[in-house]
C-alpha cells in the first residue's frame, strides 16, 4: 500500500463503522502492511465499530510501529494478550489512547509502565 507514494506519511487514521451487516471484517494483514511500508509513520488512530482488529493486528503494530508516538484505539484486541504484545514494540510510543477495548485494568496498568517512553495514557470505557 504504502510503496511509492505513501512511503513518507506520518499519520493515519482509519475510522469504520458497522455498515450493512459487515462486522466480521479482519484488518490484522492489512495493518501489518501499512506499518512495513509507512516506515516514518508517527500518528496511528483506528476507530472500529467492534472488531475488525485482533491480537495479532495489535502485535503488528508493537512490532512494525517502530516510529509511533501517538496511538489511539477505539474497539481494538481480543484479549490482555494483544496489549501485552503490543507494549513489548513502540520504543518511541509517547501518548497511548484506549477506548472501549477488551482489556482488564491490570492489563492496562502493567503495559503502560512496561513502556518507558510513555507520558501520557487516556483509558475510557475498558472492558473488564
Amino acid at each position: 500500500m504504502c510503496r511509492n507514494s505513501f512511503e513518507n506519511l506520518r499519520k493515519f487514521r482509519v475510522n469504520l463503522v458497522e455498515k450493512d451487516g459487515i462486522t466480521d471484517l479482519l484488518l490484522d494483514n492489512g495493518i501489518r502492511a501499512m506499518l512495513i511500508g509507512c516506515r516514518k509513520l508517527e500518528r496511528l488512530d483506528i476507530r472500529f465499530w467492534h472488531g475488525g482488529l485482533t491480537d495479532a493486528g495489535l502485535e503488528y503494530i508493537g512490532k512494525y510501529g517502530r516510529n509511533l508516538r501517538f496511538l489511539s484505539l477505539t474497539h481494538i484486541g481480543n484479549s490482555n494478550a494483544g496489549l501485552v504484545k503490543l507494549s513489548e514494540g513502540c520504543p518511541k510510543l509517547r501518548k497511548l489512547k484506549l477506548t472501549g477495548c477488551p482489556f482488564s485494568e491490570q492489563a492496562v496498568t502493567s503495559s503502560v509502565f512496561s513502556i518507558p517512553s510513555l507520558r501520557y495514557a487516556w483509558f475510557d470505557n475498558i472492558i473488564c
